[in-house]
């Protein structure tokens, strides 16, 4: 089965305020599939990829974690 949710990371530089950080503004933009179809799971399964090494940062970066619906 295909996952229904993508785990999307954008990666912005810190002086982007959080509310400007989206697609056209990332310095990168890191989309794999999601492991749960709960979208408040799909978040803290960003949060915990991010603590476990699994996505590492440029320095004078932050992660803004969204769950996104397959199209």
């Amino acid at each position: 089965m295909t996952p229904q949710l993508l785990l999307v990371a954008l990666v912005c530089a810190v002086g982007t305020p959080r509310v400007d950080c989206m697609r056209a503004t990332a310095l990168d933009v890191i989309v794999q599939p999601a492991a749960s179809a709960i979208p408040t799971a799909c978040l803290l399964e960003g949060e915990a990829r991010l603590a476990s090494g699994a996505l590492e940062l440029a320095p004078g970066t932050y992660p803004l974690f969204r769950c996104e619906r397959r199209r």
